[in-house]
């Protein structure tokens, strides 16, 4: 037996087994596409270098050492640094808390703005003020549940986040 249902734009076709029902993989794919897509969009607006880290360490945005932007987060796009307004948008987001650094590159007021999607729909947005200098540190958290309803929750506190 042969199923078929829409999906986006496109049309999946799915071989339906006669003991379906046992058949974890089927499930999984349907799962996976009822899922609601979470999504995370950070911006600022400033003299800083905008960076983040997920829970495993993996960071995107400029690595000092090397000159080069790391790409270290799946799903991950990053405007870079010499872009304004800085922009970095987790697509799927699949880890539950996320790291953000700001780094001070003049001395002057930043704003960042984070924004919560599921699906499309903005569920949540943020913006903070503050003001920076060259080699300053700004830290965020965000803490996004993979589980349940999508609330985005902001910690902003100038001093280092806990891993």
């Amino acid at each position: 037996m042969m199923g078929a249902f829409k999906y986006g734009r496109g049309q999946v076709s799915i071989s339906i087994w006669n003991d379906w029902q046992t058949d974890k993989s089927l499930w999984s794919i349907f799962k996976a596409i009822w899922t609601p897509i979470r999504n995370v969009n950070i911006l600022v607006f400033s003299p800083v270098d905008l960076h983040i880290y997920d829970t495993l360490g993996n960071h995107v945005g400029l690595n000092y050492t090397t000159g080069e932007i790391d790409y270290q987060i799946p799903n991950v796009y990053y405007s870079g640094p010499d872009t304004e307004p800085q922009e970095i948008s987790i697509l799927d987001a699949i880890d539950n808390k996320y790291k953000i650094i700001l780094v001070g590159t003049e001395c002057g007021p930043y704003q960042i703005k984070i924004e919560g999607n599921i699906s499309g729909s903005l569920v949540h947005s943020e913006i903070i003020t503050g003001t920076t200098c060259i080699g300053d540190l700004h830290f965020f958290e965000i803490i996004s549940p993979i589980d349940g309803p999508f609330n985005l929750t902001v910690n902003s506190d100038d001093n280092p986040l806990s891993q």
